[in-house]
């Protein structure tokens, strides 16, 4: 987990400095060109880019904090701290786009003050659709690697200025050719491709927020393995959630109720092993070893073994005062419990055996039923 981390802070590092160049350059070179040739378009797509130039930074600084080793008041670590990174760069990227929208509404508006466009904005439009590209293509393929949902979602605001410089190149275009109002419209068509991206990146940001389940195609495959450990007969419960691009998994597994307690704990353990090496991302697995067919709310509190083990030892010490207690061993079934009983003696016959076992089963115990075996010294 802690390398995972680093690498998440490195990627964060790298693609950050990346972007913080290209989107410098870009917004100074379309905000500039944009008021000089008057696009709105392209001043539109300008401040998108300035946008994403305060994201960079913002993205990185989140991603510093999600790194951040569990503490006394983040026991479970920092990871939500990128999911509401996450969160953030979704209403931004939002009002950003309401931004564009209303700014190319006024132009529509206020038609008479469009002008003919030239070529120096159909330029700076392909320039930005270039490098916006390229850095998108860079930012997803870091984030997909370190699974990044903050990386990823920034990675996707630079292919929404790639978009909207798309749709300044064709609204330019057309404006050059006499369709004054094009320049306008396209802009409004980039708000509408930008509000939709906004709600992908928020939703799944609001999931983990709210402790959603992930995926279904995830789910079955941490069936699957939970399954393929041998003593697992079955199991329940399952709850999987992710917390900034990691997985944490909860489950119950039934295993045979006569099987002891370290028996029970090895399958536990080979449960997590399995969980985590078939799923990727997987950050925390808690399996809960339940007994199939055991009935936890049916335990009496006379049958703790701090007063069963006592009352157990007295009735074979009258029975046979050579007679030791080895071993205990206590199953808590559906329809009652049960005993398997280990005694340390030089000689016991087969009379003493059933005798004593009538002993154990009678009023005096809770036990349903008794097994009796014989360790001789």
């Amino acid at each position: 987990m802690k390398s995972n981390q680093q690498a998440k802070l490195k990627a964060g590092k790298i693609t950050t400095v990346a972007s913080v160049v290209v989107n410098s350059v870009l917004s100074i070179l379309k905000t500039a060109t944009g008021f000089a040739t008057g696009s709105t378009a392209l001043i539109a797509d300008g401040i998108h880019s300035l946008a994403d130039l305060i994201t960079d930074v913002f993205t990185y600084a989140l991603i510093r904090i999600a790194g951040k080793e569990p503490d006394e008041d983040h026991p479970y670590g920092h990871g939500k701290f990128e999911t509401f990174g996450t969160m953030f760069l979704a209403i931004f990227l939002a009002g950003v786009s309401i931004a564009i929208g209303l700014e190319a509404v006024d132009a529509i508006q206020n038609s008479e003050h469009q002008k003919t466009l030239t070529y120096i904005a159909l330029i700076a439009a392909a320039v930005s659709i270039l490098a916006n590209e390229g850095l998108y293509h860079y930012c997803a393929y870091k984030g997909k690697q370190v699974n990044s949902s903050i990386i990823i979602a920034n990675a996707w605001h630079h292919r929404t200025d790639s978009i909207s410089s798309v749709a300044a190149l064709v609204g330019i275009a057309l404006n050059m050719y006499g369709f004054l109002m094009a320049d306008a419209i396209a802009a409004l068509f980039v708000t509408a491709f930008l509000l939709k991206i906004s709600y992908k990146i928020g939703r799944s940001a609001f999931d983990e927020l709210v402790d959603a389940s992930v995926d279904e195609e995830t789910l079955d495959k941490i069936r699957e393995s939970v399954l393929s450990n041998s003593g697992v007969l079955n199991f329940h419960q399952l709850r999987a959630r992710s917390l900034g691009g990691q997985i944490f998994v909860d489950v119950h597994a039934d295993v045979p109720t006569t099987i002891s307690v370290s028996e029970g704990h090895a399958i536990a353990h080979s449960v997590e092993e399995s969980i985590f090496n078939d799923i990727a991302h997987v950050a925390d697995v808690t399996v809960h070893v339940d007994p199939k067919g055991a009935k936890q709310s049916a335990l009496p509190t006379e049958l703790y073994r701090k007063n069963l083990e006592p009352l157990l030892k007295e009735i074979i010490q009258n029975h046979k005062s050579e007679i030791e207690l080895d071993h205990l061993l206590l199953h808590v079934l559906e329809d009652g419990f049960y005993a398997d009983i280990r005694l340390k003696k030089i000689k016991l016959t087969d009379e003493d055996v059933t005798s004593l076992k009538k002993a154990l089963e009678s009023t005096k115990t809770p036990l349903k039923e008794v097994s009796i075996s014989v360790r001789h010294i």
